[in-house]
């Protein structure tokens, strides 16, 4: 708050989760900043120069896409890919997998794309919330959301694209919120079968 007075900071007493978080945010936005877009963006991310103009101008190349996401790797400096844009899904096995989790980076992203499903950093547009709804709250505190919100968005017929030359770094896989790894974990498998029912 000291070091950027112009960041609209808002305070909670308690977590509301993921999705809590975000919709606050979001409600936030709506009654006090003009906007067309929400980038959203975890704690222990690193954006590297130029991320949110390549994220905006291939959503404004299309007004059928709703989600743009980056490449994201692993940690800041790290060129192992955490995920390329996003997920591939296949809700009848049970598989939700990061395209090009784990790969060393060779070039094998570097294409624009369409996924089926946009992970926890990228740029939505407004119409999206303003058509499907916003973040379930559901899925608190951990787990599944954005899956959820990719799925809605889709069915509403918008596009989710990838955009290879934005680039955030994203620490990840610590939780940092005052919670054990297994009450973490219990919450994710509780959510996912949540996600089956719904899709």
């Amino acid at each position: 708050a000291q070091a950027f007075p112009r960041i609209h900071l808002v305070r909670r007493a308690e977590n509301h989760g993921v999705a809590g978080g975000r919709n606050l945010g979001i409600a936030y936005a709506r009654r006090r900043v003009p906007h067309r877009y929400f980038f959203f963006l975890d704690n222990d991310a690193f954006v590297e120069p130029g991320t949110l103009r390549e994220l905006v101008a291939a959503a404004e190349a299309d007004a059928g896409v709703g989600m743009v996401t980056p490449k994201i790797y692993s940690t800041r400096g790290s060129r192992v890919i955490q995920c390329a844009g996003g997920h591939v899904l296949n809700l009848y096995t049970g598989r939700i997998r990061g395209i090009g989790s784990g790969q060393p980076d060779a070039g094998q992203c570097d294409q624009p794309r369409d996924d089926d499903s946009a992970p926890g950093v990228k740029l939505v547009r407004d119409d999206v919330f303003a058509s499907v709804g916003l973040y379930d709250e559901r899925f608190n505190p951990y787990g599944w959301e954005d899956v959820d919100l990719s799925l809605r968005a889709r069915k509403a017929t918008f596009r989710i694209r990838y955009a290879p030359r934005a680039v955030v770094h994203h620490q990840g896989g610590k939780l940092g919120r005052g919670k054990e790894r297994s009450a973490y974990e219990w919450s994710k498998v509780k959510n996912f079968f949540l996600l089956m029912q719904k899709h």
